[in-house]
């Protein structure tokens, strides 16, 4: 399978641009890093919007590359997120979209921002934000997956 690999840089690169595009959403906000994946854009994007209220859900949509139902097993404290005026839910990739969608239905009535770092067109939901397109099937590979 053929991969497309991301640096540092280039996640940098796309979550100053996500900055810029949110720069009118304003006021008392939270981010939800999603586990793994999420975790670092999400830490990346609460020191770049300087938001110090941060929570991180566990869903899991994969098992050993094949995919899976989507299960919670950690959740974010939504009594803490009902008085944000945003909420930004940031992942690593939309594939299907099924992660984002099962949290934003989990958190109603908040309707939180979500922010991918790529996007793969070809699948049926958008987040609200994101950094590359991807039309193909090649496999990401972010800078924190390499451990050689």
């Amino acid at each position: 399978m053929d991969k497309l690999y991301l640096s540092w840089n280039e996640i940098n690169k796309s979550l100053l641009e996500i900055h810029e595009q949110t720069k009118n959403l304003s006021g008392n906000a939270a981010i939800i890093g999603l586990t793994r994946g999420g975790l670092c854009p999400a830490v990346l994007f609460s020191h770049i919007k300087n938001i110090k209220d941060f929570y991180t859900c566990g869903i899991r949509s994969y098992d050993n590359q094949n995919k899976a139902a989507e299960t919670m097993f950690q959740y974010p404290d939504k009594h803490a997120l009902k008085h944000k005026e945003v909420v930004y839910v940031i992942d690593d990739i939309c594939d299907t979209g099924g992660t984002l969608k099962f949290l934003e239905n989990y958190l109603l009535p908040i309707k939180p921002i979500s922010i991918t770092l790529v996007y793969r067109t070809n699948e049926g939901y958008r987040p609200n934000y994101f950094g590359t397109e991807l039309s193909d099937e090649r496999w990401v590979v972010f800078p924190w997956e390499e451990t050689k």
